[in-house]
């Protein structure tokens, strides 16, 4: 995971920069990465290696948007904020796409593969994927579990944490 970590969309980001939590942007995508690959490998769907590598850059997009797109970026949070509307549709309402169809073409650009590419450009609309079905449901079900993880919390005792997101499971 550090490898990928040092690809270039990282340096994207200043390490300061107030507007962005680099850091909680670069947990949830390791929590997102090490779910898919255990949801991957439990449920016998997809590779667990690629799935791995899709959850950990699913938000490549995210990046690309706020370091290259500045003004788009504060319309999504003023749509998001002062309109209550979820970010995927802010995004697609200022860019006529989301954040994963963009970070796919950026992954596209630099040759990764589709089996990766595709679980990041549908990872927010898995019933819109056609191929490398069991990659995107991985990385899918990867990002919307470790959004549900507290790290302080929940690891703790992970009995606890599974008993109190059985409606997810």
């Amino acid at each position: 995971s550090k490898i990928v970590l040092q690809m270039p969309f990282m340096r994207m980001v200043n390490q300061s920069d107030a507007a962005f939590d680099r850091d909680k942007f670069i947990r949830h995508s390791l929590i997102c990465g090490a779910m898919s690959k255990a949801i991957s490998s439990t449920m016998f769907m997809g590779n667990e290696n690629e799935a791995y590598i899709s959850g950990i850059l699913h938000d490549v997009g995210v990046v690309v948007i706020y370091r290259y797109f500045r003004d788009e970026w504060n319309r999504i949070n003023s749509l998001v904020v002062e309109n209550r509307m979820p970010r995927i549709e802010a995004e697609k309402e200022v860019f006529s796409m989301d954040h994963g169809f963009l970070g796919a073409t950026l992954l596209e650009m630099w040759n990764i593969p589709r089996e990766i590419t595709e679980s990041v450009k549908f990872h927010h609309e898995p019933d819109k994927a056609e191929e490398n079905m069991g990659n995107v449901v991985v990385t899918s079900l990867g990002n919307s579990f470790s959004k549900r993880i507290d790290l302080e919390r929940d690891l703790v005792s992970f009995t606890d944490f599974v008993v109190a997101h059985k409606d997810f499971i």
